[in-house]
């Protein structure tokens, strides 16, 4: 059992180390702070889920987020696209595919809302703008060359002031949260703080605007066909701050119109849903499969790791196992296959006559005791012979020392 302690305790540790991960992403994710502001996947001051969630449980009302890379927009009929928190240089000019895209989903009836994020100039402690750097003439050459560059390469793009009349003036010295009024019949608030520092500069004949500031219009609507259009230069009264601080119902009312679907653009914030695996097996609810594969793979590990059989005990051996002997026992066996027990010591003898008897190492004594030994262990019955006991006397009388007692 205690083989198996290092690997409870990692197991252990793996799966607080797991949880506490899986606590800290679901907590972030449920703030929402790692999305971009405006995105109505975001939860807190800067986000604009509450107004997501309050279309979403409307009756009858669809409200879906857009996350297609691919500058492509749902049908126009009864619904509105809102594109909140855009940036102003990304309006100027557009590409051709995108504005044909644009234009379509107008005339099949949808309603196009753009906000843009307010961007102030910063300012110091005392209120003062911080001072230019100016800039070396290679610098200036530089910025004229790249500016000549983006010119040539966006020729063929498409400018909104000309197709749409209107276009967008950015005022550094705008105070923060200045209040705007409401200029045209419709039942809206008759003021509206405002938080950004853009204006509609000179929007020609085909645009209604709605709120006006001390420097221009700040919210205008245009017609185009059967869809319309509405411009607005701040994002806050969409935010979840707004709608708790300060909401404005009748605003959004008019802003999301009579349409029962709803689209939030959240591709523009950098969220998109690539196509793979993972979004195929979520698209048909393969999460079963996933779960059975992932089980597979842990049995596989599981296998390969430890044995299902129990473990064999060392005296457990089946009968046709041969233990191993050494070269002495081996010899002594083959001795005892080919020589009969009565004739190991007359064989013996032979051998070492053979091998010794030759030499000058043996004495004419010796040899005479060694045949005497011999002679009278061959004299008696065959039951009474003791070929160790000879061994051990023939030894002795060699080696002139006392022999030893055979039992």
């Amino acid at each position: 059992m205690k083989r198996y302690v290092p690997i409870v305790v990692l197991l252990a540790c793996a799966t607080i180390f797991a949880g506490t991960f899986f606590l800290l992403l679901k907590s972030r994710f449920e703030v929402g702070d790692v999305y971009p502001p405006s995105s109505s996947l975001r939860s807190d001051p800067l986000g604009t889920m509450i107004l997501f969630e309050s279309l979403q449980a409307l009756p009858g009302v669809q409200t879906l987020r857009d996350f297609n890379a691919v500058n492509r927009l749902p049908p126009g009929q009864a619904t509105t696209y809102l594109h909140f928190a855009a940036g102003a240089d990304d309006w100027t000019l557009v590409p051709p595919e995108l504005y044909r895209t644009l234009d379509q989903f107008l005339l099949e009836g949808g309603r196009l809302v753009i906000t843009f994020k307010p961007e102030f100039s910063r300012k110091d402690e005392a209120g003062k703008k911080e001072p230019k750097k100016s800039k070396s003439d290679s610098e200036k050459e530089a910025d004229k060359a790249k500016e000549k560059e983006e010119r040539t390469s966006t020729s063929t793009w498409i400018s909104l002031k000309e197709k749409w009349g209107l276009e967008l003036f950015r005022d550094r010295n705008e105070a923060r949260g200045h209040l705007v009024k409401n200029v045209s019949s419709l039942a809206l608030p008759a003021t509206q703080q405002w938080h950004g520092d853009l204006t509609l500069k000179d929007p020609d004949s085909s645009w209604t605007v709605i709120y006006q500031g001390d420097k221009g219009p700040v919210v205008a609507e245009r017609k185009r066909g059967p869809g319309s259009i509405v411009v607005a230069t701040d994002s806050y009264f969409v935010s979840n701050e707004a709608l708790v601080r300060d909401r404005q119902p009748e605003l959004l009312a008019w802003l999301i119109g009579s349409s029962k679907t709803i689209v939030f653009d959240e591709a523009h914030f950098g969220i998109l849903e690539t196509p793979g695996i993972a979004a195929l097996a979520r698209k048909y609810r393969l999460h079963g499969g996933v779960a059975a594969l992932l089980v597979l793979a842990g049995l596989f590990v599981w296998k390969n790791s430890f044995s299902l059989a129990p473990p064999r005990s060392a005296a457990d051996h089946s009968p046709d196992v041969v233990s191993g002997r050494n070269a002495a026992t081996g010899f002594v066996g083959l001795l005892r296959r080919n020589i009969p027990g009565d004739r190991i010591l007359e064989v013996c003898l032979e051998e070492w006559r053979k091998a010794f008897a030759l030499g000058s190492r043996v004495t004419p004594r010796e040899k005479a005791a060694v045949d005497d030994i011999v002679t009278a262990e061959a004299s008696l019955a065959p039951r009474d012979r003791d070929p160790v006991g000879a061994a051990q006397k023939i030894h002795a009388a060699l080696h002139h020392t006392p022999a030893k007692s055979h039992t």
